[in-house]
């Protein structure tokens, strides 16, 4: 005998062809502020560097014309080629509700382009490699520490002193000497300063950046000198939007280098200017897609590019240690 509910014996099970996915850094954030060099060929990609001159006092008449010597320095770039791919199953496709061969490639593409922000802050903080004196292979390698360029190094417990500015409202304590603070930034920036690093280009961009986590961007906001009225000049850091301020742009990236554990866990924080670090490109990424023979015919999508970076000049580099919060 028929029923009212007999109905439901016919309703559906919908589902969303929508896909979503998981939460990541979708693109490069570092390629477009350092030098870049497209087109490389060859093993290896040389750039040369160029020492400064002095002008010198004429002291007597007719006196004999100087002869001077400008140093000339070549960093290797070595290419480091990097690749990805995934097959999809023909019959997993028929059984889902949506093609995802382009969620994967599209998860994939994301990947590359993480993986060229890490080439970036592997090269800053790690080894590079020069040649000078004539030679020309760029084989002596020039570690990066806090013995070989103690200037380019700002210490996790960096920290002016006590001191109060009654017309600028600062404040500086220890607590803040071991996070993201005021008085690292102004170190930093005096570091570049010193150099004769440009601060701005000739379009008014700046060329002062700071590459750290959100974890050093909430102390350095929680921190008793930018809770300073006179400080807080730049509304976008008051209100959590950070990319602007004591003359540097902020790049935010959460896979910073780290040592140590727990409590006692400290990550580094890179300040730069674009010359002193380089990125250079064999292979922009290329897609290849096909079905393979040997695997049943299913597709293959393969994923490559071929890149490397480089130190150029120390003295535009520096590494700021501040402990990572909780």
């Amino acid at each position: 005998m028929a029923n009212f509910y007999d109905i439901e014996t016919s309703y559906i099970h919908r589902y969303s062809a929508d896909v979503l996915h998981a939460l990541q850094q979708k693109t490069t954030r570092l390629r477009n502020f350092v030098t870049n060099k497209p087109d490389c060929r060859g093993v290896a990609e040389f750039i040369d560097k160029i020492g400064t001159n002095e002008a010198l006092d004429k002291v007597a008449r007719f006196a004999d014309s100087p002869v001077q010597a400008i140093s000339h320095k070549r960093r290797r770039v070595s290419a480091q080629p990097k690749n990805a791919g995934f097959f999809v199953e023909g019959f997993d496709t028929r059984r889902m509700n949506y093609d995802v061969f382009q969620p994967y490639a599209e998860a994939t593409s994301m990947a590359m382009a993480r993986k060229m922000d890490a080439t970036i802050v592997d090269a800053a903080f790690g080894s590079a490699y020069e040649s000078d004196g004539g030679a020309m292979d760029g084989a002596t390698e020039i570690v990066w520490n806090s013995t070989n360029f103690p200037k380019q190094f700002i210490a996790k417990n960096f920290f002016f002193g006590t001191r109060s500015d009654t017309m600028s409202g600062i404040q500086n304590t220890a607590d803040d000497a071991s996070v993201l603070s005021i008085d690292k930034l102004l170190k930093a920036r005096r570091i570049l300063s010193e150099q004769e690093a440009d601060q701005y280009d000739e379009g008014g961009n700046p060329l002062y950046f700071i590459v750290c986590s959100a974890s050093q961007i909430e102390a350095l906001l929680h921190s008793t000198q930018v809770q300073s009225a006179d400080y807080n000049n730049i509304r976008a850091l008051v209100e959590g939007q950070t990319n602007f301020f004591a003359g540097f742009q902020f790049i935010r990236y959460e896979t910073m280098p780290t040592t140590g554990s727990g409590d006692s866990l400290v990550e580094s924080v890179l300040a730069f200017h674009p010359q002193g670090l380089a990125f250079c490109s064999w292979e922009e990424p290329i897609t290849e897609i096909e079905r393979r023979s040997d695997k049943s015919f299913v597709p293959y999508a393969y994923f490559e590019m071929d890149i490397g970076a480089t130190r150029v000049w120390e003295e535009m580099v520096i590494q700021i240690d501040c402990f990572k919060t909780a």
